[in-house]
């Protein structure tokens, strides 16, 4: 049993040093040795903009959408069938997002994210999750899309 708890206690330690530990950008949520989340910091909000769901597309498409936050969005992870694929950043100007949510604006237009996503034929769930500076997580939205045999 020594071994077992030993062998983890080395896992969890790589682990940590390869996402750069708790409080880094990229920490796992809810790991344990990593403190709770802040109490008064919002959870980062936004969408999945494209592609619709329940859409028909080709093997290499792109996804987009929006996030804001109160401390900033530092990340939107992308899954596949609840898998990890990437992560994006925000890199598209949407001043429709900052005028339709001022107080989260930031001072930036900076809200928009785009992806380059590969799939194989069949359909898939593609999820969009964004995770603000202070390690906070939320689900942008999830959709349906079949790539045709």
């Amino acid at each position: 049993m020594e071994k077992v708890v030993s062998r983890f206690g080395m896992v969890f330690a790589a682990l940590m040093m390869v996402v750069g530990g708790c409080g880094s950008r990229n920490a796992p949520s809810g790991i344990a040795g990593c403190p709770p989340p802040e109490a008064t910091n919002q959870l980062p909000f936004g969408v999945l903009d494209a592609p619709a769901d329940k859409a028909s597309v080709a093997r290499e498409l792109t996804a987009s959408g929006w996030a804001m936050d109160d401390v900033g969005v530092a990340a939107v992870r992308l899954y596949v069938d609840s898998h990890f694929v990437q992560s994006t950043e925000l890199t598209v100007d949407r001043p429709d997002v900052s005028a339709a949510v001022p107080a989260f604006s930031r001072q930036s237009d900076r809200h928009g994210w785009t992806a380059q996503l590969r799939l194989e034929p069949g359909a898939h769930t593609l999820l969009a999750q964004a995770v603000d500076g202070a390690g906070a997580t939320r689900d942008l939205g999830s959709i349906t899309v079949t790539v045709a045999r």
